[in-house]
């Protein structure tokens, strides 16, 4: 096959493959795993999203100035107006989800991989959270509000103005932490 029949017009659906599975794979980092990444893992994330995002617009801007991709013509609001697409309609969806990846499915997968199980002990406090008419309540600690520290309100109200330590067991690495389970909750009925 020569060169010159090597197409790049369909390298769009490529992305659109890509976008697809790290659609998938954040929404699975985020909804089935109770990981808490560590700032400079979250940092990192941010700037590698953007990064990559940039690098492939600036992809697909090289090969269209090469005439060697097009705007598909099923493309009509981009084909009117492109830097609206990828200046801000675009990067509210690539960004997010490549950030979801870098600071969520990769750091749990390493950590699930490579991580040390461990016991430890945490100090807590009750936190409520509302939004929309819809009222949440957790469990706050050096690991913020993960799934696995959601309480309901009863239990806020018995925890509430109390110092609560938690014992929990956990997996750890230098990208973060992965909580499996609360094991024992102390109350301590002085305020805190």
């Amino acid at each position: 096959m020569s060169k010159s029949s090597i197409s790049k017009y369909y390298y769009h659906y490529y992305v659109i493959f890509i976008l697809f599975l790290s659609l998938i794979s954040a929404t699975y980092g985020v909804s089935s795993v109770n990981f808490h990444a560590t700032k400079a893992v979250n940092i990192f994330a941010l700037c590698a999203s953007i990064t990559l995002y940039c690098a492939i617009i600036l992809y697909f801007f090289f090969l269209y100035r090469k005439q060697q991709w097009i705007i598909p013509r099923s493309w009509k609001n981009f084909q009117k107006r492109p830097l609206l697409y990828c200046l801000i309609i675009f990067p509210i969806c690539f960004i997010p989800v490549f950030w979801l990846n870098f600071s969520q499915f990769f750091p749990m997968f390493y950590t699930k991989v490579s991580g040390i199980k461990s016991v430890e002990i945490l100090a807590a406090h009750t936190k409520e959270h509302s939004f929309k008419g819809n009222t949440t309540y957790c469990l706050s600690n050096k690991y913020s509000c993960l799934p696995i520290f959601k309480i309901n309100k009863d239990e806020f109200e018995r925890y509430k103005n109390k110092k609560v330590v938690l014992q929990i067991t956990s997996q750890k690495s230098s990208l973060g932490t992965i909580v499996y389970s609360i094991d024992h909750i102390r109350i301590s009925e002085k305020n805190h």
